[in-house]
């Protein structure tokens, strides 16, 4: 979806359900891009309006200046990544979170929003994901990469390297 088709959200769209909404929790990023024509179709105005909306709403408040959130071929943000941003511009974000969506005593996220969107998901089965966020992570990286036969070792050694290339 994201590198080989020119409109994630459109291509999202048209996948046929699995099971009724609410009834199983699976981690998607076609859900994200459902989401940007409905906020696209919110906001109104032009194509440019609509691809400033983060710069104006969020990134030129909080003063985060390298931030950049890129659209798809068919002019959609692609809302499930593409968000580049240094780590200082990571971390006022991370500060807009910690202090309930308010910025230099202006609300910039709607009351309640930051508690929703850090609660995890009933139906996710480890309790790890929130509105569209991740909110711990379940397991160490590094035990996760040893599970998948085919990643190198975290840190090889001449044994594990002939270990790894002969499993």
């Amino acid at each position: 979806m994201l590198f080989a088709q020119p409109g994630g959200s459109e291509f999202a769209a048209l996948k046929p359900l699995e099971s009724p909404p609410g009834a199983r929790w699976q981690y998607s990023s076609g859900t994200a891009a459902i989401l940007a024509p409905v906020m696209r179709e919110a906001l109104g105005g032009t194509e440019q309006d609509y691809l400033q909306f983060p710069r104006r709403a969020l990134f030129t408040p909080l003063g985060m200046r390298s931030a950049i959130f890129e659209p798809d071929a068919s002019g959609m943000l692609v809302t499930a990544s593409f968000m580049y941003a240094s780590a200082h511009d990571w971390a006022r974000f991370g500060q807009l979170l910690l202090q309930d969506g308010m910025w230099d005593g202006r609300r910039i996220l709607p009351e309640g929003w930051v508690r929703y969107m850090t609660t995890a998901t009933p139906q996710s089965p480890r309790r790890d994901f929130g509105a569209h966020l991740w909110v711990k992570v379940p397991e160490p990286p590094t035990a996760m990469l040893r599970r998948h036969r085919y990643c190198p070792p975290t840190r090889s050694t001449p044994a594990d390297t002939k270990a790894s290339l002969s499993a």
